[in-house]
């Protein structure tokens, strides 16, 4: 079976012209290995009933994510990433800056024993 072109209407249109769960299953198998994920979670969402097939499952479980994105707790945790690195950031920054100026010099006697 030949796939779609990547598009959204193309494979939305392909995919409302199948109803067969075998048909679906097949597409959903050379959609991996085509490497498309997005179109084999479009794909397995319409097969109904349990899934035995091990390649079925792991497409469920890409849809989800597609469709579902992150879960609010792993946004939250990339915005306190995101602020962190930030952070760290702008202070290597201001002190590689006040070095090259000449303004911030640290006396190695002083500094903070960890």
């Amino acid at each position: 079976m030949e796939l779609p072109p990547r598009s959204h209407e193309a494979e939305q249109a392909f995919l409302d012209g199948l109803d067969d769960d075998e048909v679906l299953a097949a597409v959903v198998r050379e959609a991996l290995a085509a490497g498309r994920p997005a179109l084999a979670g479009r794909a397995v969402q319409r097969i109904g009933g349990d899934l035995d097939d091990e390649e079925l499952v792991k497409a469920r479980q890409a849809a989800r994510f597609l469709v579902l994105g992150k879960s609010p707790d792993l946004v939250e945790l990339d915005g306190l990433l995101d602020r962190i690195r930030l952070r760290t950031l702008s202070r290597a920054k201001r002190r590689t800056r006040a070095r090259l100026k000449g303004e911030f010099r640290q006396d190695p006697s002083k500094r903070r024993r960890r």
